[in-house]
């Protein structure tokens, strides 16, 4: 008897769980009916954070699936609609997917091909959106350091600065620096950009640390956007940093901290 009420109770916890899985499976994605086709919200999302809309539409007995230009919007709100243009038509090449610089979509495929279909086309524009959007972040950060190499030769002179230096550190890494400045006096002083993320922050502590052990270490300057709008993160750069200043620091401080 007690082994019989102990299937039951075990058949009882399944019948639940299958319940509780289905119930899950029909919240992960929605449809929409429009008047050119029905809209499905896929689980798949944008780093906006926005879901990912795949259209199907029925046509001479098939089905069209499209993600109907919403990933090419995402990219267009980043400023990046060339950038996503680019990267998409690959990805459409390599998925065997058409995209004719605005929207993925399939040609006609059968009824059973449609969630095979729905969830490459949504996967697709997430990719080509992710790609845009660390393209754009590698733009910015060249666009930062351009600007910052500009403003060190504005205050030192071209050969006093060197661009893009390589600096070994205390365990033997290569690291990186936007612009090393060295003084009259033979002073170093290497500047390095710093984003508002965990990843820059990291890599940027990582590698001060690293460098400051040095018995001819050279200064180490953070150079942030805002230094109110990194939070915590500032008080892992002032620990790592000899210094750390914002990209609109006055000439006399620049001049200061190689003096």
């Amino acid at each position: 008897m007690a082994i019989r009420i102990g299937i039951d109770t075990m058949n009882e916890e399944r019948k639940n769980l299958e319940a509780v899985a289905a119930e899950v499976a029909m919240q992960l994605a929605t449809s929409l009916a429009r008047r050119d086709g029905v809209c499905i919200k896929t689980p798949v999302m944008y780093p906006s954070g926005t879901s990912v809309l795949v259209q199907i539409v029925e046509e001479q007995g098939g089905f069209v699936v499209t993600d109907f230009g919403g990933g090419a919007d995402e990219a267009d709100l980043m400023g990046g609609q060339t950038v996503y243009a680019k990267h998409a038509a690959s990805l459409a090449k390599r998925t065997g997917l058409y995209f004719d610089d605005h929207s993925f979509f399939t040609m006609r495929v059968t009824r059973e091909q449609l969630p095979g279909a729905v969830i490459t086309i949504a996967n697709c524009a997430q990719r080509a959106v992710h790609i845009t959007a660390l393209k754009l972040a590698e733009r910015r950060v060249v666009e930062v350091e351009d600007r910052l190499y500009d403003r060190l030769v504005g205050v030192f002179s071209r050969p006093k600065v060197v661009r893009h230096a390589e600096l070994v550190g205390s365990s033997a890494t290569s690291w990186h620096v936007a612009a090393l400045v060295v003084s009259d006096s033979d002073k170093r002083v290497a500047f390095d950009p710093v984003k508002n993320h965990h990843a820059s922050v990291a890599s940027s502590v990582t590698k001060f640390m690293d460098l400051a052990p040095l018995e001819f270490a050279p200064s180490l300057v953070a150079v942030v956007q805002k230094k109110h709008v990194m939070g915590t993160y500032i008080n892992l750069l002032s620990a790592a940093a000899t210094s750390v200043i914002e990209e609109g620091a006055p000439d006399h401080l620049l001049r200061r901290l190689a003096a």
